[in-house]
Parts: structure tokens; C-alpha cells; sequence
């Protein structure tokens, strides 16, 4: 029988991979559909103009006819965004109802000018797709590119004020108390039940170093938020330790003690 100890097995370790929201990925997804929304409207412009002859719009004007029609939903996608993020409900719906009736007023166009077409059976099927394909396109990478670029509601949380920051780094300037809980006085009298005694012992140790390692946290906070980190941001670097409310809450009363005549906040 062999003694040869077992030596422990080795973590797998992962290639290092970036991150969804990285620089590059946002570079790249913003170039792709940059050109499948150009690819889109070179398509679209064409049976747009073609279309126009029917309406008897002639010689350089036509050219405004996918101008105007691709232009709405461009427009329309951004008009809905902005009233989302303003909780504006009845601008929503206008900017809905104009993206869904001129992309309509798109694919039937595009659709008629490809029916119009010399091919005929599965081929002429075809063509009609290709052709509605394209203002859905539009409207696809317009609200796509929209929707990286910009950031939503829930994701905007604005910068600590300066007068926050300025007291911020009154506050993480002062040096931190000591770590080491104050011992707990001996009893003067014997006591028959030592069990009760050692549990208010350990309570007492342990809420003393509970409030030591509060007001660290504390000092830590006052200190991200004087170099201009976000509430979030501060929370996110102390890997949810504090939530963003008692971030919010610990940098606006070191502010208001802070108003006027500087007071050094002991943390």
C-alpha cells in the first residue's frame, strides 16, 4: 500500500475575459450597428424614392420623401427615450405611435416597389422580405444604439456637492480611534452564576468593536467621497458593507456639522 500523500488539486484557473460593460464591447457594438443602421437606409432609400414617383413628387424633391419618413423614426426613437427617462407618459406614446405608423408608412412602400419586381414564386417572396426587412432594421439599430449609449434612470445618481466633499476631507483627515475595545471593569463582589457575567462580558466586547469597525467604515466613506466618488460608486468599493442610503446619510451630516466654522468629526 503506497504512503505517498495526496497532493491537493489545483483551482482551474479562467483565461481573464472583459467585462460586458467595457469600453471595447461598447466600441464595437456601437460601430456593428452604426453599420447595419447605414446598410438599412441605403435599402430603404431606394424603394422610398421609387415610391415617391407615385405620389407625382418628381426630380430632386423624391429624395426627400426617405428623408423625412427614416428621419421620424430616428427622431421618434430618441424622443421616446428622453420621455421615459422624464416620466413624461403622454410624449411616450406620441413618440410610440409615430414610430410604429412611419415605419408602417416604410415597410408598405418598400413592399409595393419590391412586388413591382420582374421575379416571380419564392423569388418574389424573397425580395419583399429584403425589403420590409429594412425599415425594421432602422428602427431596431436606431433604438438599440440609443439604449447603449445612453445611460437609464436607475443608473444616473449624481456626485457628492463640493461642500460635501470639503467636509469630507476635514473628516478623513482626523486620525481613527483605537481598534482595541476598553476592558470591562472587574466585579467588585462575587457573583455565584459566572456564566451571566461572561455573557455581558462578550457583549460588551462585542459591541465596542462593533461601533470601532462603524465608525471606520464611516471614515472610509468621508474619505472615497472627498476624492468625488458617487454614492454607489463608495458603496460598490466597500462591497456592500454600507448601503448608498447611510453613504448618502453619513456625507450630508459631516456636511451640515461642517457649515460655518469647520468641526473635525472624530470617526
Amino acid at each position: 500500500m503506497s504512503t505517498k500523500p495526496k497532493t491537493a488539486a489545483r483551482p482551474t484557473v479562467h483565461r481573464a475575459r472583459i467585462p460586458a460593460d467595457a469600453m471595447t464591447v461598447l466600441v464595437v457594438q456601437v460601430l456593428a450597428l452604426l453599420g447595419v443602421w447605414v446598410c438599412a437606409i441605403a435599402v430603404s432609400f431606394s424603394g422610398l424614392v421609387a415610391a415617391a414617383n407615385w405620389a407625382n413628387i418628381h426630380g430632386s424633391q423624391r429624395y426627400a420623401v426617405p428623408l423625412f419618413i427614416d428621419g421620424i423614426l430616428v427622431g421618434a426613437s430618441l424622443a421616446y427615450l428622453v420621455a421615459r427617462e422624464r416620466k413624461d407618459k403622454a410624449s411616450a406614446v406620441i413618440a410610440v405611435l409615430a414610430m410604429a405608423a412611419f415605419c408602417g408608412l416604410s415597410i408598405l412602400g418598400n413592399a409595393t416597389h419590391a412586388l413591382g419586381s420582374a421575379a416571380a414564386g419564392s423569388e418574389r417572396l424573397t425580395g419583399v422580405a429584403l425589403a420590409v426587412a429594412a425599415p425594421i432594421a432602422i428602427l431596431l439599430t436606431t433604438e438599440l444604439l440609443a439604449r447603449t449609449v445612453i445611460a437609464s434612470p436607475e443608473e444616473h445618481v449624481p456626485a457628492p456637492s463640493r461642500s460635501a466633499r470639503r467636509a469630507a476631507r476635514v473628516v478623513a483627515q482626523q486620525p481613527a480611534q483605537s481598534a482595541t475595545p476598553v476592558a470591562a471593569a472587574a466585579p467588585t463582589q462575587p457573583t455565584t452564576d459566572a456564566e451571566p457575567v461572561r455573557a455581558r462580558r462578550t457583549a460588551t466586547g462585542a459591541g465596542s468593536a462593533g461601533r470601532t469597525e462603524r465608525e471606520a467604515l464611516k471614515a472610509e466613506v468621508l474619505r472615497l467621497a472627498a476624492e468625488g466618488l458617487s454614492h454607489r460608486a463608495i458603496t460598490a468599493q466597500l462591497e456592500g458593507a454600507v448601503p448608498a442610503t447611510t453613504v448618502g446619510r453619513w456625507i450630508r451630516d459631516a456636511a451640515e456639522q461642517n457649515d460655518g466654522e469647520p468641526i473635525l468629526v472624530a470617526v
